[in-house]
């Protein structure tokens, strides 16, 4: 049995993940730094995950296996993982991607020369992506060369000179455990990558980029392969309203809100844009449903508040937005419920 106290914990979140899993632990196992461990978390998975899991742990003792009798979704997962780390420092890597063979020893090596907390770096975008695959690449692997304090959370979410995803990030483990610890139990599928970076942002004093490309993000896969949206699956869209609270309830708690104001509010239109985007994905026949169940999640103000910016900012969808809801009559009265004054808005602007 290894001894050495390891320098990395890799958390693992597993979710029905049969076809990628042993794939992705062969890389970790792989790693030119021994001194790692292997934090599986199984969540809740219904196919072969866990009988892979269990075959790569007779066969390596530095693989630990958290088992989840019922599915808690990614940011419980991730949280429970990082709660039993012991390393020093934390990589995420989700079970349907792999990493280079030298990421453990890179990032660790940087950490301790630069002192960071966090440390950002370059992806490999996998998968059948066509021409896209360098735009994709440059979006996942865009982030600062150094930041310090309030400016790693603005740099992520006002500019967006960074990105907030999670698993392209290496983390000081102290970090990971303060930031969350601070995150209550909660079932969440959504804009987890949000919510944890947010909290880990405002904890951080030193972020590094490095142009090292060691993550390979298989594009397709998961929630970038899933197909059209049904209504069903909006509703737990619209269920992201839950990380905004998380993140308001943690500035108050620290006494930052206000400090920390501007970027709340950016993250908060974002979430809110991106459930309104999904929801002009809706089938004709749903978006009545579909709008009274932004307004549940979000509010009334909230949405009528998105739709006039939305209308600002793109003011050739105008007429076609107000023929899509016009022309039924519980469209119309959905959205009439929704905000009196951005029907009114739209409806004048009707050719």
């Amino acid at each position: 049995m290894n001894t050495t106290p390891p320098k990395v914990s890799v958390v693992i979140p597993v979710y029905n993940v049969e076809p990628y899993l042993a794939h992705c632990l062969d890389s970790i196992l792989a790693q030119t730094l021994p001194e790692i461990e292997i934090i599986c978390v199984d969540d809740g998975s219904t196919d072969g995950s866990l009988t892979i899991l269990d075959e790569y742990c007779r066969k390596d003792s530095r693989i630990r296996i958290l088992k989840h009798e019922k599915n808690k979704g990614l940011l419980q997962a991730r949280k429970d993982g990082v709660m039993q780390a012991t390393g020093e420092a934390i990589l995420f890597v989700d079970s349907d991607d792999h990493i280079e063979p030298n990421a453990c020893e890179v990032l660790y090596r940087n950490m301790e020369q630069t002192g960071a907390d966090i440390i950002a770096f370059g992806v490999i975008v996998d998968g059948d992506v066509g021409s896209i695959r360098t735009q994709l690449e440059r979006r996942y692997s865009m982030h600062a060369d150094r930041l310090t304090g309030r400016e790693i959370a603005r740099s992520c979410f006002i500019p967006r000179t960074c990105t907030h995803n999670i698993w392209n990030k290496f983390y000081r483990a102290a970090l990971c455990k303060q930031s969350y610890s601070e995150i209550p139990d909660q079932y969440c599928t959504m804009a987890e990558d949000a919510c944890a970076f947010f909290i880990l942002a405002c904890n951080a004093t030193l972020f590094v980029g490095i142009e090292d490309k060691l993550y390979h993000y298989n594009y397709g896969v998961g929630v970038s392969g899933s197909p059209s949206t049904s209504l069903a699956r909006f509703d737990r869209y619209c269920d992201q309203e839950g990380v905004i609270q998380t993140i308001q309830e943690f500035l108050e708690r620290n006494g930052i809100f206000q400090e920390y104001i501007q970027e709340f509010r950016a993250i908060e239109n974002r979430l809110i844009q991106y459930c309104i985007d999904v929801f002009f994905g809706l089938k004709a026949e749903e978006k009545d449903a579909g709008m009274n169940c932004l307004v549940k999640h979000w509010g009334g103000q909230r949405i009528a508040d998105a739709l006039m910016r939305r209308s600002g900012s793109t003011p050739v969808a105008n007429t076609d937005v107000v023929r899509q809801f016009a022309a039924g009559r519980h469209g119309l009265r959905c959205l009439l419920n929704c905000s009196r004054a951005w029907l009114t808005y739209k409806l004048k602007r009707r050719p």
